[in-house]
């Protein structure tokens, strides 16, 4: 049995709130959301832009994280000095605008992303048929300012939807992932793509668990 908590990141899950700047900043949200609770530590769990969320949390807040799961998602790397330069320029901006449309918040993103196309949440339908969805320009200010350092002293479990076919997190980005990870678990969830805890929440669930119970017996 476990106490779950599903945290809707501000201006990425719930719109009605502003985005944060970075990734840093997120992973101080979630540290004095972890207060507010009176939680001193949990298993930390994200999906894809999560993923990156709860690498930073990690990193900068150690004792936080019992363990740290990764699903279909990576740490996000250090923003390069050019890249940095053209989200200050309004034009520039736009090209990586929509670069990120094209690749994240489309139509074609969602076939890539999923095994099945019945498995689209609606919300998501809804996302990426705006032409200016909110979360898109504030992923974009997240990505200029980059940076999730792999945290230190952590082995993930990488939890993957083997069918996922977005760039930088289909299967075989997992592996390269695992091999320069050390310590790194892989374990891949059928018939499933970007958001396995949506396509096969059973296989997903019973993954997590088993991993979270093995950490256990290990430190026990």
């Amino acid at each position: 049995m476990f106490h779950v908590i599903a945290p809707d990141l501000p201006g990425i899950g719930r719109t009605d709130q502003n985005a944060l700047a970075s990734v840093g900043d997120y992973a101080r949200w979630l540290d004095a959301l972890l207060g507010a609770l009176d939680i001193p530590s949990a298993w930390c769990v994200g999906n894809s832009f999560g993923a990156s969320v709860v690498c930073r949390l990690a990193s900068d807040y150690r004792t936080r994280c019992r363990g740290l799961v990764l699903v279909n998602g990576i740490p996000l790397p250090s923003t390069p000095p050019v890249l940095r330069w053209m989200g200050q320029r309004p034009l520039a901006r736009r090209l990586i605008r929509a670069v990120q449309k094209r690749v994240a918040y489309s139509p074609s993103a969602l076939e890539r992303g999923f095994v099945h196309p019945w498995n689209v949440p609606p919300e998501l339908q809804a996302l990426v048929r705006s032409e200016s969805p909110p979360q898109l320009d504030a992923f974009v200010d997240i990505l200029v300012h980059g940076g999730s350092p792999r945290p230190v002293g952590l082995a993930p479990l990488l939890l993957w939807g083997e069918g996922d076919q977005l760039p930088g997190t289909s299967a075989s980005a997992a592996r390269r992932l695992q091999t320069s990870w050390p310590g790194a678990t892989l374990t891949f969830v059928p018939d499933a793509g970007h958001m396995p805890q949506v396509e096969n929440p059973a296989a997903f669930v019973g993954a997590l668990g088993s991993f979270v119970e093995k950490a256990r017996r290990q430190a026990a």
